[in-house]
């Protein structure tokens, strides 16, 4: 059975080629982080630190942040995801929610007291 292919996706040493192993990570920002490698062939021993950077959006987040601006990637279709945008309904604020209905849990208050 084969990996998947994100398990075979990895960083090659760029002295001789060899598969490397990130050491560590240091998260710059929300779509920055860098990564210090090590070579795993002992004869090279390079250690280096790659960028990781979220460069441009394919999917949309189901959570997207205010403070994240990410570019759309072309292929993206920007009229289909306006009229989407535009048919969803206006958001509520926590007191525009009907009585008895929580806005962030329908199934109610997980502590409140039952008989």
């Amino acid at each position: 059975m084969s990996r998947p292919r994100a398990a075979r996706l990895g960083v090659r040493c760029p002295h001789c080629d060899a598969r490397c192993v990130g050491q560590r990570d240091r998260r710059i920002s929300r779509v920055l982080t860098e990564v210090d490698y090590l070579c795993t062939n002992p004869d090279c021993n390079h250690r280096f630190v790659v960028s990781v950077e979220a460069v441009r959006t394919i999917g949309l987040s189901s959570t997207p942040r205010s403070d994240v601006h990410i570019p759309l990637s072309t292929h993206i279709r920007r009229g289909a995801i306006a009229a989407q945008i535009s048919a969803l309904p206006p958001a509520r604020g926590a007191d525009e929610w009907p009585a008895g209905q929580a806005a962030s849990d329908p199934t109610g208050d997980l502590f409140e007291a039952t008989g």
